[in-house]
């Protein structure tokens, strides 16, 4: 690309200066003093002195025009943070919405959230872990497991959740009681989504923890 000569790059800085001389004037009145171009450096250096005035905005840190333009930048912003992947939205309350009906007086309400190929699997060197329950045995078989083991269930809490368009990982806390002391668990539940349903699930927490405060498994040192 070319060299712009001086005398172009001259204009052109006069040019500028001489909106901005009006702009500023505009907003800030008898504030302004002067707009100069430092060609050493390229930079476009504006003194302003203070002095009383009685321009409305020069009250206001910020030029009226300037305030618009920026609070119109923050509602493009705000925008598009809002629409920005709707499907993960989704999938991230479908989960929460799971765990909501399951809970709940009838748990099987949550079935209608389920894929026809659903899975669960809980991911542990426990005796339940490592089962491929579907979407019938998960209400049948697992729920009634838990039921057992915690008879007196288990409260979540949300702490994190880390979600796209294919899938979420809820982060929760657990509060309950095991038969051998306080069970505090914490979990990661993996959710993967297909035809927008619950395509499959898998739960990791401390097996360590399961086994001693829910089984009667004791820790022994190993020799």
């Amino acid at each position: 690309m070319g060299r712009v000569p001086n005398k172009t790059m001259n204009s052109f800085a006069s040019l500028t200066g001489t909106l901005r001389s009006k702009l500023l004037r505009a907003h800030y009145g008898k504030r302004y003093v002067s707009s100069n171009w430092t060609k050493s450096k390229n930079i476009h250096m504006i003194s302003v002195k203070k002095q009383p005035t009685t321009n409305a905005s020069a009250l206001i840190g910020m030029p009226r025009v300037f305030r618009t333009i920026t609070c119109l930048m923050l509602l493009v912003l705000a925008s598009c943070s809002t629409l920005q992947d709707p499907q993960r939205s989704r999938n991230i309350a479908m989960a929460e919405d799971l765990f909501d009906k399951v809970n709940s007086a009838d748990p099987y309400t949550a079935q209608d959230l389920l894929h026809p190929d659903f899975s669960f699997m809980y991911m542990s060197q426990l005796p339940i872990s490592d089962v491929n329950y579907n979407r019938d045995t998960f209400f049948t078989v697992w729920l009634p497991t838990v039921g057992s083991l915690a008879p007196k269930g288990i409260v979540f809490e949300t702490v994190g959740t880390i979600a796209d368009n294919h899938g979420v990982a809820l982060i929760r806390t657990g509060d309950a009681e095991g038969i051998n002391g306080e069970y505090d668990n914490a979990y990661v539940f993996i959710f993967k989504m297909k035809d927008g349903k619950i395509h499959s699930i898998e739960e990791y927490n401390s097996d360590l923890l399961t086994a001693t405060r829910l089984y009667n498994n004791k820790l022994v040192p190993s020799n």
